[in-house]
Protein backbone atom coordinates (compact mmCIF):
# COMPACT_ATOMS: atom_id res chain seq x y z
CA UNK A 1 0.00 0.00 0.00
CA UNK A 2 1.41 3.61 -0.89
CA UNK A 3 0.74 6.71 1.21
CA UNK A 4 0.93 10.15 -0.39
CA UNK A 5 1.58 13.37 2.45
CA UNK A 6 -2.20 13.35 3.02
CA UNK A 7 -3.04 10.25 4.31
CA UNK A 8 0.16 10.26 6.49
CA UNK A 9 -1.14 13.56 7.84
CA UNK A 10 -5.00 12.08 8.67
CA UNK A 11 -3.03 8.71 9.97
CA UNK A 12 -0.94 10.94 12.52
CA UNK A 13 -4.50 13.14 13.56
CA UNK A 14 -6.40 9.96 14.26
CA UNK A 15 -3.46 8.38 16.32
CA UNK A 16 -3.18 11.58 18.08
CA UNK A 17 -6.94 12.04 18.46
CA UNK A 18 -7.99 8.36 19.43
CA UNK A 19 -5.33 8.58 22.66
CA UNK A 20 -2.61 6.24 20.70
CA UNK A 21 1.01 7.11 20.87
CA UNK A 22 1.51 10.77 20.93
CA UNK A 23 3.49 12.07 17.96
CA UNK A 24 4.86 15.25 19.04
CA UNK A 25 8.88 16.39 17.52
CA UNK A 26 10.73 19.39 19.01
CA UNK A 27 12.62 20.42 16.60
CA UNK A 28 13.36 23.90 17.94
CA UNK A 29 14.76 22.84 21.18
CA UNK A 30 17.05 20.55 19.58
CA UNK A 31 17.82 23.46 16.88
CA UNK A 32 19.04 25.71 19.42
CA UNK A 33 21.25 23.61 21.57
CA UNK A 34 22.89 22.53 18.64
CA UNK A 35 23.63 25.89 17.48
CA UNK A 36 24.41 26.71 21.49
CA UNK A 37 26.82 24.23 21.55
CA UNK A 38 28.39 25.01 18.02
CA UNK A 39 29.09 28.83 18.88
CA UNK A 40 30.33 27.95 22.27
CA UNK A 41 32.57 25.80 20.23
CA UNK A 42 33.52 28.18 17.82
CA UNK A 43 34.21 31.10 20.72
CA UNK A 44 36.25 28.58 22.56
CA UNK A 45 38.53 27.55 19.54
CA UNK A 46 38.71 31.53 18.94
CA UNK A 47 39.86 32.37 22.08
CA UNK A 48 42.52 29.71 22.42
CA UNK A 49 44.05 30.81 18.94
CA UNK A 50 43.91 34.16 20.31
CA UNK A 51 45.44 33.71 23.67
CA UNK A 52 47.94 31.53 21.40
CA UNK A 53 48.99 33.96 18.68
CA UNK A 54 49.22 36.52 21.33
CA UNK A 55 51.69 34.84 23.66
CA UNK A 56 53.85 34.27 20.69
CA UNK A 57 53.63 37.18 19.09
CA UNK A 58 53.20 39.95 22.41
CA UNK A 59 53.56 38.66 25.27
CA UNK A 60 56.12 36.35 25.54
CA UNK A 61 58.99 38.74 24.03
CA UNK A 62 57.70 41.70 25.91
CA UNK A 63 58.45 39.37 29.03
CA UNK A 64 61.71 38.39 26.91
CA UNK A 65 62.95 41.64 27.00
CA UNK A 66 61.94 42.43 30.90
CA UNK A 67 64.00 39.54 31.91
CA UNK A 68 66.53 40.11 29.05
CA UNK A 69 67.17 44.10 30.87
CA UNK A 70 67.39 42.82 34.08
CA UNK A 71 70.22 40.00 33.34
CA UNK A 72 72.10 42.73 31.16
CA UNK A 73 72.23 45.33 34.12
CA UNK A 74 73.57 42.76 35.67
CA UNK A 75 76.08 42.06 33.01
CA UNK A 76 77.19 45.26 33.19
CA UNK A 77 77.73 45.85 36.43
CA UNK A 78 80.56 43.56 35.41
CA UNK A 79 82.04 44.87 32.47
CA UNK A 80 80.89 48.53 32.17
CA UNK A 81 79.86 48.15 28.69
CA UNK A 82 77.16 48.44 26.13
CA UNK A 83 76.03 44.88 25.13
CA UNK A 84 74.27 43.86 22.45
CA UNK A 85 72.94 40.24 22.32
CA UNK A 86 72.58 38.05 19.26
CA UNK A 87 70.65 34.83 19.23
CA UNK A 88 69.59 32.84 16.80
CA UNK A 89 67.84 29.21 18.20
CA UNK A 90 64.30 29.15 16.98
CA UNK A 91 63.68 26.80 13.93
CA UNK A 92 61.15 25.55 11.93
CA UNK A 93 60.45 23.05 8.72
CA UNK A 94 61.07 26.03 6.13
CA UNK A 95 62.88 28.60 7.99
CA UNK A 96 65.16 28.94 10.70
CA UNK A 97 66.49 31.88 12.46
CA UNK A 98 70.01 33.33 11.30
CA UNK A 99 72.15 36.09 10.47
CA UNK A 100 69.83 37.90 7.75
CA UNK A 101 68.57 41.37 6.41
CA UNK A 102 67.10 41.73 9.92
CA UNK A 103 70.16 40.89 11.75
CA UNK A 104 72.12 43.67 9.35
CA UNK A 105 69.49 46.42 10.38
CA UNK A 106 69.36 46.18 14.07
CA UNK A 107 73.13 45.98 14.86
CA UNK A 108 73.75 48.78 12.53
CA UNK A 109 71.08 50.10 14.45
CA UNK A 110 72.50 49.41 17.68
CA UNK A 111 76.20 50.13 16.79
CA UNK A 112 74.56 54.01 15.48
CA UNK A 113 73.38 54.36 19.83
CA UNK A 114 76.36 53.73 21.35
CA UNK A 115 78.21 56.91 19.44
CA UNK A 116 81.65 55.07 19.30
CA UNK A 117 81.70 53.44 23.36
CA UNK A 118 83.51 50.32 23.70
CA UNK A 119 80.66 47.49 23.59
CA UNK A 120 80.38 43.79 23.85
CA UNK A 121 78.60 41.43 21.23
CA UNK A 122 77.26 38.63 22.62
CA UNK A 123 77.14 35.44 19.71
CA UNK A 124 74.79 32.53 19.81
CA UNK A 125 74.75 31.72 16.99
CA UNK A 126 74.73 28.55 13.87
CA UNK A 127 75.50 31.47 11.46
CA UNK A 128 73.66 32.39 8.27
CA UNK A 129 74.25 33.93 5.23
CA UNK A 130 77.37 34.79 4.06
CA UNK A 131 76.87 38.37 2.69
CA UNK A 132 75.07 39.63 5.56
CA UNK A 133 77.74 38.11 7.95
CA UNK A 134 80.42 39.69 5.24
CA UNK A 135 78.68 43.52 5.76
CA UNK A 136 78.18 42.94 9.83
CA UNK A 137 82.08 42.02 9.99
CA UNK A 138 82.92 44.84 7.91
CA UNK A 139 80.12 46.98 10.21
CA UNK A 140 82.54 46.06 13.69
CA UNK A 141 85.95 46.25 11.63
CA UNK A 142 85.03 50.02 10.98
CA UNK A 143 83.54 51.12 14.53
CA UNK A 144 85.83 53.53 16.05
CA UNK A 145 85.81 51.95 19.83
CA UNK A 146 86.92 48.31 21.44
CA UNK A 147 84.43 45.95 20.03
CA UNK A 148 84.49 42.61 22.61
CA UNK A 149 82.99 39.35 21.52
CA UNK A 150 81.72 36.98 24.05
CA UNK A 151 80.45 33.97 23.15
CA UNK A 152 78.85 31.57 26.31
CA UNK A 153 78.62 28.47 24.39
CA UNK A 154 78.87 28.87 20.83
CA UNK A 155 79.50 30.85 17.29
CA UNK A 156 79.74 29.13 14.03
CA UNK A 157 80.14 29.59 10.67
CA UNK A 158 78.85 33.25 9.97
CA UNK A 159 79.07 33.60 14.04
CA UNK A 160 82.97 32.91 13.83
CA UNK A 161 83.27 35.41 10.95
CA UNK A 162 81.88 38.25 13.40
CA UNK A 163 84.15 36.84 16.26
CA UNK A 164 87.19 37.11 14.51
CA UNK A 165 85.68 40.76 13.19
CA UNK A 166 86.16 41.94 16.92
CA UNK A 167 89.15 43.14 18.72
CA UNK A 168 89.05 40.28 21.48
CA UNK A 169 87.33 37.02 21.95
CA UNK A 170 86.46 35.72 25.09
CA UNK A 171 84.74 32.43 25.48
CA UNK A 172 83.32 29.88 28.14
CA UNK A 173 85.63 27.19 29.38
CA UNK A 174 83.37 24.81 26.81
CA UNK A 175 82.06 27.12 24.30
CA UNK A 176 83.50 26.73 20.46
CA UNK A 177 83.47 28.98 17.22
CA UNK A 178 83.44 26.77 13.68
CA UNK A 179 84.66 26.56 9.91
CA UNK A 180 83.63 29.29 7.87
CA UNK A 181 84.02 27.16 4.65
CA UNK A 182 80.93 28.27 2.72
CA UNK A 183 77.61 26.19 2.28
CA UNK A 184 75.61 25.73 -1.17
CA UNK A 185 72.50 23.89 -1.96
CA UNK A 186 68.86 23.65 -1.73
CA UNK A 187 65.74 21.93 0.24
CA UNK A 188 66.93 18.63 -1.07
CA UNK A 189 70.83 18.93 -1.54
CA UNK A 190 73.11 20.71 0.02
CA UNK A 191 76.93 20.84 1.33
CA UNK A 192 80.02 22.22 1.64
CA UNK A 193 81.38 23.82 -1.38
CA UNK A 194 84.43 21.23 -1.38
CA UNK A 195 81.61 18.66 -1.45
CA UNK A 196 79.98 19.85 -4.39
CA UNK A 197 83.68 20.47 -6.45
CA UNK A 198 84.45 16.67 -4.70
CA UNK A 199 80.80 15.37 -6.71
CA UNK A 200 82.12 16.89 -10.03
CA UNK A 201 85.59 15.28 -9.54
CA UNK A 202 83.47 11.84 -9.02
CA UNK A 203 80.85 12.29 -11.43
CA UNK A 204 82.58 14.22 -14.57
CA UNK A 205 80.74 14.63 -17.44
CA UNK A 206 77.42 13.16 -16.00
CA UNK A 207 77.28 15.78 -13.26
CA UNK A 208 73.94 17.88 -13.71
CA UNK A 209 74.03 22.03 -14.19
CA UNK A 210 72.95 22.21 -10.33
CA UNK A 211 75.94 20.36 -9.45
CA UNK A 212 78.25 21.77 -11.84
CA UNK A 213 76.65 25.92 -10.76
CA UNK A 214 77.07 25.27 -6.91
CA UNK A 215 80.81 23.55 -7.28
CA UNK A 216 81.81 27.04 -9.45
CA UNK A 217 79.83 29.27 -6.88
CA UNK A 218 81.41 27.33 -4.23
CA UNK A 219 84.71 28.35 -5.21
CA UNK A 220 84.34 32.13 -5.51
CA UNK A 221 82.78 32.19 -2.48
CA UNK A 222 85.20 30.03 -0.57
CA UNK A 223 88.01 32.34 -2.56
CA UNK A 224 86.22 35.41 -1.06
CA UNK A 225 86.08 34.29 2.26
CA UNK A 226 89.65 32.92 2.86
CA UNK A 227 90.52 36.65 1.46
CA UNK A 228 88.15 38.55 4.38
CA UNK A 229 89.56 35.60 7.04
CA UNK A 230 92.87 36.35 6.12
CA UNK A 231 92.48 39.99 6.99
CA UNK A 232 90.99 39.05 10.23
CA UNK A 233 93.78 37.07 11.24
CA UNK A 234 96.87 38.91 9.86
CA UNK A 235 96.54 40.76 13.31
CA UNK A 236 96.00 37.94 15.53
CA UNK A 237 99.07 35.80 14.00
CA UNK A 238 102.55 37.37 13.03
CA UNK A 239 103.95 33.85 12.07
CA UNK A 240 102.99 34.12 8.08
CA UNK A 241 103.04 30.53 7.86
CA UNK A 242 100.69 29.39 10.92
CA UNK A 243 98.70 32.22 9.67
CA UNK A 244 98.15 30.52 6.18
CA UNK A 245 97.53 27.38 7.62
CA UNK A 246 94.95 28.66 10.06
CA UNK A 247 93.10 30.44 7.02
CA UNK A 248 92.84 26.75 5.16
CA UNK A 249 91.91 25.29 8.75
CA UNK A 250 89.11 27.83 8.55
CA UNK A 251 87.65 27.89 5.42
CA UNK A 252 89.13 24.44 2.85
CA UNK A 253 86.25 22.74 4.02
CA UNK A 254 89.22 19.94 5.58
CA UNK A 255 86.87 19.90 8.29
CA UNK A 256 83.76 19.51 8.67
CA UNK A 257 81.03 22.67 9.30
CA UNK A 258 80.20 21.71 12.55
CA UNK A 259 83.70 20.86 13.80
CA UNK A 260 84.24 22.19 17.52
CA UNK A 261 87.38 25.12 17.88
CA UNK A 262 87.25 25.56 22.00
CA UNK A 263 89.80 27.08 23.16
CA UNK A 264 92.84 25.00 23.33
CA UNK A 265 92.08 24.00 20.04
CA UNK A 266 92.12 27.80 18.73
CA UNK A 267 95.24 28.22 20.58
CA UNK A 268 97.11 25.34 18.75
CA UNK A 269 96.16 26.96 15.30
CA UNK A 270 97.68 30.38 17.05
CA UNK A 271 94.07 32.20 17.79
CA UNK A 272 94.38 33.66 21.44
CA UNK A 273 91.10 33.76 23.33
CA UNK A 274 90.22 35.34 26.98
CA UNK A 275 88.56 33.18 29.20
CA UNK A 276 85.16 33.60 30.34
CA UNK A 277 84.98 34.57 33.99
CA UNK A 278 82.33 31.99 35.74
CA UNK A 279 80.07 34.71 37.24
CA UNK A 280 79.72 36.10 33.51
CA UNK A 281 79.23 32.81 32.68
CA UNK A 282 76.32 31.95 35.21
CA UNK A 283 74.60 35.26 33.51
CA UNK A 284 74.74 35.03 29.44
CA UNK A 285 73.76 31.31 29.96
CA UNK A 286 70.70 32.79 31.34
CA UNK A 287 70.34 34.57 28.50
CA UNK A 288 71.04 32.22 25.56
CA UNK A 289 69.27 29.40 27.47
CA UNK A 290 65.99 31.82 27.97
CA UNK A 291 63.12 30.61 25.60
CA UNK A 292 61.54 34.16 25.63
CA UNK A 293 64.98 35.85 24.12
CA UNK A 294 65.51 35.43 20.15
CA UNK A 295 67.03 37.96 17.83
CA UNK A 296 68.74 41.23 18.19
CA UNK A 297 68.47 43.30 21.44
CA UNK A 298 70.86 45.94 22.72
CA UNK A 299 71.31 47.80 25.97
Amino acid sequence: MTLDVADVAILINTTRDSGGIPVSVNLMATTEWTQYAMLMAVTLLSSVFILVFAWDGYIKPVLGRVYLKYIMMKVKRITGKNAIVMKHTTSGFFSQSMIDSNTLNDIETAVRSFKGKPFDIILHTPGGYVFYAQLLSKAIRSYGGNVRALIPFYAMSGGTMLALSCNEIVMGNFACIGPVDPQLGGLFSAGSAKSWKEVIRRKGRKANDSTIQYAYAGEQYTKTIRSDIKKLLESRIEDSEQLEKTVDILTDGTLEHAYQLDISRLADIGISVTPMDYELQELLSKVVCNDWIEGVSWC
